[in-house]
């Protein structure tokens, strides 16, 4: 279930749902199959226009994503300006010296449950 809200609700940064810029069409809810809502029932009664219907919305899917992608970048750009701020960008060159820091490995031998040796 917290997979179904993740997919059919907007996102922020792109303004549009995921299902919505996978498919190019509005999610049709459970609960709309069981109690028909009007947009439900039209698709049943016409299957001609449906198609149509169809059609157009993945033809305007391409602009969908476009539009989606343009928007992320944007967010992107505005982001990573007050992170570029903060970062200290230094150089090192070959025989420089860098402190390192080297830790012991420790191996923990006290396993217990399905990974204990028989």
């Amino acid at each position: 279930m917290n997979l179904w809200a993740y997919r059919t609700t907007a996102r922020t940064v792109t303004g549009c749902t995921p299902y919505n810029l996978v498919f190019g069409s509005k999610v049709v809810l459970p609960l709309e199959v069981q109690l028909p809502s009007l947009r439900v029932a039209m698709q049943f009664t016409d299957l001609g226009e449906n198609t149509q219907v169809r059609l157009a919305e993945l033809e305007a899917l391409d602009e969908c994503r476009l539009t989606a992608e343009q928007r992320l970048e944007i967010y992107e750009a505005q982001m990573a300006g007050p992170f570029n701020k903060r970062v200290k960008f230094c150089s090192v060159d070959v025989g420089d010296l860098v402190l390192t820091i080297r830790r012991p490995i420790v191996i923990n031998r006290k396993t217990q449950g399905k990974f204990e040796s028989k």
